[in-house]
């Protein structure tokens, strides 16, 4: 008996041995080395230097070694990002569940990315098709050092970083599609409806129309939670700087990568985004520059009908029987693999069923017109950065045919700014689907529509000097940018960097500043003891959404229940309304609320009667505190915004063996800020981070300084792995000494 204990004691052990052995072996074998010497196809000596922040320094002597290391450098730190986006865009096993899959490999079918991405591909010549071949041999290098056990066996190529940015450009655009944050179905449209809706947001469904309107939405939210967003933010110049903030969805990491690059005694300070070679805002010896994409959607949804004949079915078109066409996208993951996947297509554009559904077609058929850049895009995207005056820059930025940007350029002496881009005729009938006899083919450019400017101020979600056509079908943030403007009215020209910062990082809140008297007068009608304590908080309330303070979490959930109470369960039957929306109704909110109801004019658009207001607020205020119990206790003194704001971004491991994955553990924290702030952290379900500020400072002729909200790498054996160093790097761009470098050399060198 006791040699059998033994003998198991020592089997245990040895077990636990190995796996312990096993375990340091892997760590050290995958371990990223950021001071080392390798051998690549590469046209002379590169070093890539890494000070504390992790960010790098890239110094070469041609821009296709520059772009090479760019390409290792986002390898290096954030493949499994790169690749969870590849996979979607090119049709790769992903991280989602195999019905999403499915679902989202037809959308980007109906898209038309992986065909339009090897038209752009054949289309582009020397030398800007030398820098994606470039980028993506630097990609290749880096992954084959690491990634050693995993179960990607495709090398990159030019065409997978074309077809990701047409992917994100398209799905950015069609998250901004106004049809698809309110549709109402048009018997339910009152005389209330028409208080709380703004115009721009009003777009109503007929009963034979609902199975369009859950297809959309379907699109939507499967986009919004595994594509998401991209190049959202804001900038403004002072003197020769520009101040930039860019905003990421918490559902991913962020794809933001600032890197210093140094090349034939020119430093160039800029924003990439990894995955991609391009320097998205920067600054060269001789300008700044910084971009956005507008929130301004280039889709537009139809109705159409068919028309069967026995075992043929076709489309009518203007009153003409048209044969259905097939897309048949190409497999970029494996060109040897046919796609059977079959999407219908009219002459106006795919049909929208084909991604839900494997049924023949039916009586209606739901459609969408969409679009995307060219080669010139990408053209435009290399050489932008490398202008040397404004005037450069913006003919470079005129020359674009992409989704709509717009731009701002700074020098010593001025400031200028553009918006460019392409988009259809947009949807202004209030109707989420139009005939086919509203389709236009017209593509309207930008860049040529009549451009007054009145401020230094650009951002994805700022129109007030915008051309028509964006200022008509735009997501605006009118709030917003007359705070960001009048603190700008208040700088001076002493320490303007300092000054610079504290407006990015400003957490006030306008809409706090004006409601939060109302509340409180709502409150004091109320005797009960939490009516009573919440009049205290917010009678000492800076309103200012910082971490420590309980009143962020009060007026939050009071301003998001008023709007439930009135528009969630009367209008809305489709699709539970995502509460991160509202932040859209609060300017007409406030309007409401602060506007007296006359009875000589009761159908003033912006008045409701005081009791109804009353009325609605005490159900608002008790469902406020039944929330915030649920969360958090009974104890008002608990509501911390810091302690219910709280969450961080998604990391995608599938591409990890199980004993990797064990690292990649992140605890939540909290953000600063709201859905009303310019240091933006917009609320989602139980009051969550939806949307973050992550990467914001100063980049200029004088000084740059970035600090970003994350670290630079999403790899739980490097050093820099976030859920490792716990801290955000702060000070990027700020010279300091190099801690780390790595040194390539051509393969020539070998000896």
């Amino acid at each position: 008996m006791r040699i059998k204990k033994r003998t198991l004691f020592i089997s245990l052990i040895s077990f636990f041995l190995i796996i312990i052995i096993s375990g340091v072996v892997y760590y050290f074998n995958q371990k990223i080395y950021y001071t080392q010497k390798i051998y690549s196809d590469v046209h002379e000596t590169i070093k890539i230097t890494r000070d504390k922040s992790g960010f790098p320094t890239i110094t070469a002597n041609t821009l296709e070694d520059v772009y090479f290391a760019i390409g290792y450098a986002h390898s290096q730190d954030q493949y499994l990002l790169m690749e969870y986006y590849r996979s979607i865009a090119i049709g790769g096993n992903t991280t989602i569940s195999e019905d999403d899959e499915r679902k989202l490999r037809k959308i980007i079918q109906a898209a038309g990315i992986q065909s339009r991405a090897l038209e752009i591909l054949s289309a582009i010549k020397s030398p800007h098709i030398d820098y994606l071949n470039a980028f993506v041999k630097g990609i290749n290098k880096a992954q084959k050092q690491w990634i050693r056990t995993s179960s990607i066996e495709k090398e990159w190529e030019a065409v997978d970083i074309i077809a990701i940015l047409l992917m994100r450009e398209w799905s950015n655009s069609f998250l901004n599609n106004r049809e698809l944050f309110f549709p109402i179905l048009d018997t339910k449209i009152d005389s209330l409806y028409s208080v709380i809706m703004p115009q721009n947001f009003m777009f109503s469904y007929t009963q034979d129309e609902k199975k369009g309107i859950e297809f959309i939405l379907s699109m939507r939210k499967l986009i919004e939670e595994y594509i998401g967003t991209f190049n959202r933010g804001f900038a403004f110049s002072v003197e020769d700087k520009i101040a930039v903030s860019y905003e990421t969805a918490i559902n991913s990491y962020p794809t933001w990568y600032p890197v210093q690059i140094n090349i034939n005694q020119q430093e160039i300070k800029a924003i990439t985004n990894v995955g991609l070679p391009f320097l998205f805002s920067g600054q060269n010896e001789k300008i700044s520059f910084a971009g956005f994409s507008c929130n301004t959607s280039t889709q537009n949804f139809f109705i159409e009908t068919t028309h069967r004949n026995e075992s043929i079915v076709q489309y009518r078109s203007r009153g003409i029987l048209q044969d259905f066409k097939t897309i048949y996208e190409p497999n970029l993951y494996d060109p040897k693999k046919i796609n059977t996947d079959v999407v219908f297509k009219t002459d106006i554009g795919p049909v929208i069923n084909d991604i839900f559904e494997n049924s023949e077609l039916p009586d209606k058929i739901f459609t969408m017109q969409s679009i995307l850049p060219s080669e010139r895009y990408i053209i435009s995207l290399f050489d932008m950065p490398f202008s040397e005056t404004i005037g450069d820059a913006i003919a470079s930025a005129r020359r674009s045919d992409s989704l709509p940007k717009t731009f701002i350029f700074s020098d010593k002496s001025q400031t200028s700014k553009i918006y460019t881009g392409i988009s259809p005729r947009q949807n202004n009938t209030g109707q989420v689907f139009l005939k086919p006899t509203d389709f236009s083919n017209d593509i309207i450019n930008i860049s040529l529509l009549p451009q007054r400017f009145n401020s230094n101020i650009i951002a994805s979600t700022f129109f007030e000097d915008a051309p028509e056509l964006l200022r008509r079908n735009s997501i605006h943030e009118t709030v917003k940018f007359e705070r960001l403007n009048q603190l700008l009215v208040n700088i001076n020209n002493r320490n303007t960097k300092s000054q610079a910062k504290d407006i990015l990082v400003d957490d006030f809140s306008v809409f706090a500043e004006k409601l939060v008297p109302y509340f409180r007068s709502m409150l004091q009608v109320s005797p009960t003891t939490s009516a009573k304590l919440m009049r205290i908080y917010f009678k000492d309330w800076d309103y200012k959404y910082s971490i420590d303070q309980v009143q962020p979490s009060l007026f939050e959930a009071l301003m998001r229940n008023f709007i439930d109470e009135i528009i969630s369960d009367k209008f809305f039957e489709i699709m539970p309304l995502n509460k991160a929306y509202y932040a859209l109704l609060m300017e007409r909110l406030t309007q409401i609320l602060l506007t007296t109801y006359n009875p000589i004019n009761p159908n003033n658009p912006l008045t409701l009667p005081g009791d109804v207001k009353a009325d609605i607020f005490d159900r608002a205020f008790l469902k406020s505190l039944r929330e915030l119990n649920s969360i958090r206790g009974p104890i008002m003194n608990e509501w911390i915004w810091g302690e219910i704001h709280r969450g961080n971004y998604t990391i995608h491991t599938r591409y990890l063996p199980m004993i990797a994955r064990l690292f990649y553990s992140i605890k939540t924290r909290p953000f600063i800020g709201g859905s009303s702030t310019l240091m933006a952290s917009a609320p989602g379900i139980e009051y969550k981070p939806k949307k973050t500020t992550s990467l914001y400072g100063v980049i200029g002729l004088s000084h740059s300084q970035l600090t970003a909200n994350y670290t630079c790498s999403t790899n739980p054996f490097s050093k820099f792995y976030f859920g490792k160093s716990g801290t955000i790097p702060i000070g990027i761009f700020d010279e300091k000494e190099p801690v780390y470098v790595t040194t390539i050399m051509p393969l020539s060198e070998m000896q």
